[in-house]
């Protein structure tokens, strides 16, 4: 069988409510060059059993249970390990994605030389939620994009914005931190900073639910959170102290 175009990772736990609207975006494209992985976060609702019987209609869903929970930089992480497209997109459970865009991606992605990473357009069910800004970039290339982010103080912190080269992705060794919490910053950072090619596709494909009580809305601060953070700046600092930058990736 030959190797897909894209690997789909959903990280899954109790997700139940939103699964079958965020499964079925990625089904009912009219596309079929894809794997889906599911990686059931040891779920205490339906949403593993849900995954089971939606993988015996399609051979090329794959569904993972881990046996304890382990949130989602190593359910990630899981989907990662085991993935075999091209190109991988990280979808969360409580998202979906939009008609027709995964055929659109590949069609870009084949006409820019296969670039490490493509910046895709995500929008949300929150007024002013998105990434548009991200496209005004005056020039071409990695210090471009990254002197944009620095000069407008962008934030692009969401890893489900960004379609990942696999190989590159595999020769970066690039994996999530083990942290509860902003998981996506120190992954995103070592993305940007490592990649040597990139390219925007300018249509809206990602759907991000902000709901209340999710991870990426708690504002609360406990020792938990606050351990979490200290852990992603000693991984950035560390990071940052391992590489000979250019004065765009040091500024960023």
């Amino acid at each position: 069988m030959l190797s897909p175009f894209f690997s789909i990772i959903v990280p899954i736990y109790n997700a139940e409510p939103y699964l079958e609207q965020c499964l079925h975006s990625v089904l009912h494209q009219d596309y079929d060059d894809f794997e889906l992985l599911l990686i059931n976060d040891c779920s205490t609702d339906g949403s593993g059993k849900y995954c089971e019987v939606l993988s015996a209609t399609a051979s090329n869903i794959r569904v993972i249970h881990h046996k304890e929970n382990k949130g989602v930089s190593r359910s990630r992480n899981s989907g990662i390990d085991v993935a075999k497209g091209s190109y991988i997109i990280f979808l969360d459970s409580d998202d979906y994605l939009l008609d027709d865009c995964l055929i659109g991606i590949e069609n870009h992605i084949r006409g820019n030389a296969l670039p490490d990473v493509v910046v895709g357009r995500y929008t949300a069910n929150y007024p002013y939620c998105n990434n548009d800004n991200l496209f005004n970039v005056e020039g071409k290339g990695v210090n471009a994009f990254l002197a944009h982010i620095v000069d407008t103080r962008e934030q692009p912190n969401f890893v489900f914005q960004f379609v990942i080269n696999r190989s590159f992705m595999t020769h970066c060794q690039l994996r999530f931190i083990d942290v509860r919490i902003a998981e996506d910053q120190v992954f995103v950072v070592q993305l940007l900073c490592l990649m040597q090619s990139l390219s925007y596709y300018s249509e809206t494909f990602y759907l991000k639910r902000i709901r209340s009580g999710s991870l990426s809305s708690i504002s609360e601060r406990n020792c938990s959170t606050c351990m979490a953070f200290l852990s992603v700046g000693i991984e950035l600092v560390k990071f940052w102290s391992s590489g000979d930058w250019s004065i765009e990736k040091n500024n960023f």
